[in-house]
């Protein structure tokens, strides 16, 4: 059984949807503090150091949980495999969202988190070929799923 992990390039488009969504959030959250405390206001030397840090803690997930793609093949059963995999989407949270022509798509189990996935990158799509099967996801599920396949397999050093 062969495993071979390939990560994309970022994105512009999703690190400027997670900064706004992270500006939106201090945002809100300075605002509270503001009403409830009476405090420092968005554009006072604390509220621009809320921004900053902000901004900075926006990227970081960008460095290290890339989008990426899976390949497994050289596998003896098509179907333990794919159930293996389900199961290890389930155990992080994600669900079936649809299924069509041998393609999967996982995304997380409530409303809100499969809104707060659009911004924190968390799905998952598995298309089945004829001899290897793909999974498309950020990096830290694709090493979850890897790691899976290879325990159930057996095929961890000991």
């Amino acid at each position: 059984m062969n495993f071979e992990k390939q990560y994309f390039r970022f994105s512009l488009k999703e690190v400027l949807y997670f900064i706004l969504f992270m500006f939106v959030f201090i945002g809100i959250v300075v605002s509270i503090t503001s009403l409830l405390f009476g405090g420092s206001d968005i554009f006072t030397l604390s509220g621009l150091t809320y921004v900053v840090i902000g901004s900075m803690v926006t990227l970081i997930p960008f460095f290290y949980n890339k989008k990426g793609v899976l390949n497994i093949s050289d596998f003896s059963d098509v179907g333990e495999v794919l159930d293996i995999i389900d199961k290890g989407m389930k155990r992080r949270g994600l669900i079936v969202v649809s299924e069509n022509k041998g393609i999967v798509y996982y995304d997380k189990r409530t409303k809100l988190g499969r809104l707060l996935s659009r911004f924190f990158l968390e799905k998952a799509k598995v298309v089945r070929g004829e001899d290897e099967i793909k999974v498309y996801s950020i990096r830290k599920l694709l090493t979850g799923i890897e790691y899976e396949v290879k325990r159930v397999k057996g095929l961890l050093p000991a």
